[in-house]
């Protein structure tokens, strides 16, 4: 309730333009989870027409860098990208019948690449519409792990296993058959709680299973209430 009525404490200027995309671009550098050499945005045109004004430019490769959106250095984040020399650009696209402030990331280094959508709906918020071309509903509420597995009988249940057996409660799950053709499908599982490294050590171990990437919580900083309603 708090959150819904004094927001997120966010450098600004704006909580789409700025704190969502940060938060997008956090979720990128979370499931990513390496050194990005390169970095594409497409951008959707309504949110390409201001985003170097209202500082998406800033907020986006703040957050592929891990940086929060309260924090002040995402002031400084173009300077820190050229530093830590990551090639980026940003390009205007349309998303027909999507959020105004969609964002399409691509990015990769020689030992891989990652492609997330997410759209900022105001006031920080965020959803993530899809990973790799495959939809999906993430709003960073919860940590959750996305893997890509064999498309076959018992794959899912050899995945359900291990987090039972680590006691690891699921929130919301979904199975998605990217490939039909070559069986593969992507399996996103929003958790209670970030799971032991041994559990997913032991789900990247899985015959069935080809990649596994954890999603951070998207935590946020609230304004201190002492502050806030000192007299």
């Amino acid at each position: 309730m708090l959150y819904d009525v004094v927001g997120p404490v966010i450098v600004g200027p704006s909580s789409s333009h700025t704190a969502g995309m940060a938060k997008i671009g956090r979720a990128f550098y979370s499931i990513f989870n390496g050194e990005i050499e390169k970095v594409i945005f497409y951008l959707n045109e309504p949110l390409y027409s201001s985003f170097k004004g209202h500082g998406s430019d800033r907020a986006l490769l703040g957050g592929i860098l891990g940086l929060k959106e309260s924090d002040e250095m995402i002031k400084k984040s173009i300077e820190l990208a050229i530093n830590s020399g990551i090639e980026y650009s940003f390009i205007s696209k349309s998303f027909f019948g999507k959020h105004p402030n969609t964002v399409r990331i691509h990015g990769e280094n020689k030992y891989k690449s990652l492609i997330l959508e997410g759209s900022s709906i105001g006031g920080g918020a965020i959803i993530i519409n899809e990973i790799e071309n495959q939809n999906v509903n993430l709003t960073g509420a919860y940590p959750a792990l996305i893997i890509k597995n064999k498309d076959v009988p018992g794959a899912l249940v050899s995945i359900l296993s291990i987090l039972r057996s680590g006691n690891v409660n699921i929130s919301n799950l979904s199975l998605i058959r990217s490939d039909k053709i070559n069986k593969i499908a992507i399996c996103v599982i929003e958790l209670d709680a970030k799971p032991l490294s041994n559990i997913i050590e032991k789900i990247k171990d899985l015959t069935v299973v080809f990649e596994v990437s954890f999603m951070k919580e998207l935590e946020v900083d609230l304004w201190d209430s002492t502050t806030l309603f000192a007299k």
